[in-house]
């Protein structure tokens, strides 16, 4: 706590992730419920709940990527913003039918935020 408190790098870096944690976990469950809209929801909530888990199962290989990286705060930054271009294009196709191949897109963008993230 006192590092917390009186180191202002590491204060904001774990206020971040905590933020970033939370926004990740509301997403998740909006998502999950997303998919409990579609015609097709015992396969969508399926899907989507197993989409939740890769992005763990490859965070070996993105941390080892991540240590490997040059200009590593550079690269923080451009994973951020496609987050962001993700996320936008996210917003605008949700707003669309919900068809299967329009939820595999949406769970391809779910997959590659994460992973991203």
């Amino acid at each position: 706590m006192h590092d917390y408190l009186h180191n202002r790098g590491y204060r904001t870096l774990i206020t971040a992730s905590v933020l970033s944690g939370i926004g990740d976990s509301l997403y998740n469950i909006v998502f999950i419920i997303y998919a409990s809209t579609t015609p097709f929801k015992t396969l969508a909530v399926s899907l989507a709940s197993m989409a939740t888990f890769l992005p763990n199962l490859l965070s070996m290989v993105t941390g080892y990527w991540a240590d490997e990286t040059p200009r590593k705060t550079r690269w923080m930054i451009l994973t951020r913003l496609v987050q962001a271009a993700l996320f936008g294009v996210l917003a605008v196709v949700i707003t669309l039918p919900a068809t299967v191949p329009l939820f595999l897109l949406l769970l391809l963008v779910n997959i590659v935020s994460d992973t991203c993230g």
